[in-house]
Order: structure tokens, then C-alpha cells, then sequence
């Protein structure tokens, strides 16, 4: 319960017209008896779904093979373009508040919403122009999309981010930093905020040192990592524990749809297994759950009173019951329960 998901045991929650009016330590005869673990919505603040059209194409390539200026990823997403639309990605999709989308044609962004918002979550694409020394085009992607993505500062000259800089007073602007260890020795961070680039948030920060960690703290910019993507294309990942001693706000996303299904609950299951326990299962779950609408640049939707009625319940009662942990085994046992999702007050979906 509340921002900092509070564990609140044998409650019901009371809710009138979409938003939570009570919520109690008692039981109601009145109400629908579900039995579980209610959470609020997550939300994947950094995926690729275009690479969802040719599964596992990233096996057998390197990240710059894969994503680089003259990687197979482009050129794929481009000429297999079909409905990559099924089941496992329907429902991988429907559990999230909100799907960030780096998408790297802008020209998709209205279909990618439109397949999003089928399954009741909402859609926001960061992307670029197909020419991204186009400085008037920056404009149009951003209103097409709803934000501007950037792959790698590295690649944008000066007067290209001074426009940039301004549009980010307008739009969420978001960038990949430090993905590589050239990027963070030329300087990635630095030339965004020397631009005075606002950031709803940046990606991955692999290599960023922890003096660069503790700016991301004062300036208030959340650090999105992608566990199972990093470990898989670098061999490392963010300094994450460090990064939550100086109080960076750190998020969740499962990056490149075609490499790694949109499971949220997967990155969470490995992270924790990552650090061993050394980092507060709370705080791996705050991650995906509460710090994930930080990185939209709004507020999070927790469970309280007077809140939008928007949850994922995770219909095991025995696991609510008799864990001794119970934010370790939302992280461990979450993916396997079954599940509801409620919108508004309103049962959308209900699946195992």
C-alpha cells in the first residue's frame, strides 16, 4: 500500500466509481472474494517492439552486429514488417500501466499504439527521424510519437542538440548512456546535460562511474536498466546498488522484444538473483511497480485511498498467506501465478 508498497495483510479494498474509497484489515461479505497479492500496474519504461518480428535474431551477434549503424536490426524490422501481433505478447502487454517504446521508425509509432491500447495499457514512443541530422523533423516525430528517443548522443552534432534541448522543454526526451564503455569514455552523460538536455530519463548507464551516479540523484533523472539485455550484450550491469545508496530513481525495462519476451517479472527474477539478496527485495519490486511512472516524468499510481482503482492481482492466496518474504516472492513466484487486471475499477483481463 502507498508509495512505498507497504505490505497490508487480510484487507479488502473498497472501490466506487474506479477510484479506492477504503481500504481494510477486515473482511467483507459484500465484495468479490479474490484471495492474492494486489499491486499496482508496472510499467516497462524501455522496450523494442519492432524486433519482435524476428524472435531470438540476436543470437550469434554482438550489440553493435545487432544494433549498430550497419546491424541486422534495422534492415529486419523494415523488410519483415507484418502483424506481429499473438498471445504471448498480448498478454505480456496487458499486465503494464504504460509501455515506452524506443522505437527507431518513427513511421510505426501509430501502429505499435494501436496494438498497445487494444490490451487497455497506454503507449509512448520515443523516437527519431529517419535523417537524425534533420533538425526540423525532431518536431514531428516527437508529436507523432509522443517523445524523442535518443540511440547515441555520441552520433548527434551540436546544433542538432540545441534543438533537441529545446524540444525537451515540450517532450519527454529519453537516451541511451553509457551502453558501452566508448560511450562512456567520450563523455555520453555529459554532453546531454552540457547541451542542458532535459531527460525524463536515461538507459542502461552501464559504465557510469558513481560521482556520475550521484549527479543523476541531484538532477533528479532516473536510471532505467535492462538486466537480462545488458548481461546478454555487454556482460554487465549498471552499478545498481550503488546507484540506490547515492538515491538515483531506478526503473525497469526488457529492451529488445525480439531477444527477450516483455516479462518484467523476468528482470526482476534476475536482478534479485544478480545481487543475492544484497539489495532489498522492496526495492526490486518499487522498481518495476512505483519508480517505472517516475521515468514518464509522472506520478505513480500506488494503492491507497482516493486512488485510481488500477491493480495486478496475483491470485495466490497461499503465497500471501505463508510467505516469509512476500516482495521475494513477488519477484521469484510472480511471473507462474495467475492473475486479474483491473482498470479503473473494472476486471480487463483475467489470465494464468
Amino acid at each position: 500500500m502507498g508509495e512505498n508498497l507497504d505490505v497490508i495483510e487480510h484487507a479488502y479494498i473498497q472501490i466506487e466509481d474506479g477510484v479506492i474509497t477504503d481500504i481494510e484489515q477486515t473482511w467483507s461479505p459484500d465484495g468479490l472474494n479474490i484471495g492474492g497479492i494486489a499491486l499496482p500496474l508496472p510499467v516497462n519504461t524501455h522496450v523494442h517492439l519492432n524486433d519482435y518480428v524476428a524472435p531470438e535474431s540476436c543470437i550469434g551477434y554482438d550489440l553493435a552486429s545487432f544494433v549498430g549503424n550497419k546491424g541486422i536490426k534495422l534492415p529486419i524490422t523494415r523488410l519483415l514488417r507484418h502483424k506481429f501481433v499473438d498471445n504471448p505478447l498480448t498478454k505480456a502487454i496487458s499486465i503494464y500501466y504504460a509501455i515506452v517504446d524506443f522505437q527507431e521508425h518513427k513511421d510505426y509509432c501509430r501502429e505499435n499504439k494501436e496494438l498497445v491500447e487494444k490490451t487497455g495499457s497506454r503507449y509512448l514512443g520515443f523516437s527519431r527521424p529517419f535523417n537524425p541530422l534533420d533538425t526540423g523533423e525532431y518536431d514531428d516525430v516527437a508529436r507523432i510519437c509522443g517523445g524523442i528517443g535518443i540511440s547515441n548522443p555520441l552520433r548527434i552534432p551540436p546544433y542538432v542538440m540545441e534543438e533537441i534541448s529545446r524540444l525537451s522543454l515540450i517532450y519527454p526526451v529519453s537516451a541511451h548512456v553509457s551502453e558501452t564503455r566508448r560511450m562512456e569514455e567520450k563523455g555520453s552523460l555529459h554532453y546531454l546535460l552540457n547541451y542542458r538536455v532535459k531527460l525524463v530519463s536515461i538507459v542502461h548507464g552501464i559504465f557510469l562511474e558513481r560521482w556520475e551516479l550521484r549527479q543523476l540523484a541531484e538532477e533528479n533523472i532516473p536510471l532505467v536498466v535492462c538486466p537480462r539485455s545488458n548481461l546478454w550484450f555487454i556482460g554487465r550491469m549498471a552499478d545498481i546498488a550503488t546507484a540506490l545508496k547515492e538515491g538515483v530513481t531506478m526503473a525497469l525495462g526488457t529492451d529488445n522484444a525480439g531477444c527477450f519476451h516483455p516479462d518484467i517479472f523476468a528482470e526482476m527474477e534476475l536482478l534479485f538473483t544478480m545481487y543475492r539478496g544484497n539489495i532489498d527485495a522492496r526495492e526490486i519490486v518499487k522498481m518495476a511497480f512505483i519508480n517505472g511512472y517516475k521515468a514518464l516524468g509522472t506520478s505513480p499510481r500506488f494503492i491507497d485511498v482516493r486512488q485510481p482503482a488500477d491493480m495486478l492481482v496475483l491470485k495466490e492466496h497461499r503465497l500471501a498467506r505463508y510467505s516469509w518474504n512476500v516482495y521475494g516472492s513477488i519477484i521469484r513466484r510472480g511471473a507462474y501465478c495467475d492473475k486479474l487486471v483491473v482498470r479503473d475499477g473494472v476486471i480487463i483481463k483475467s489470465f494464468n
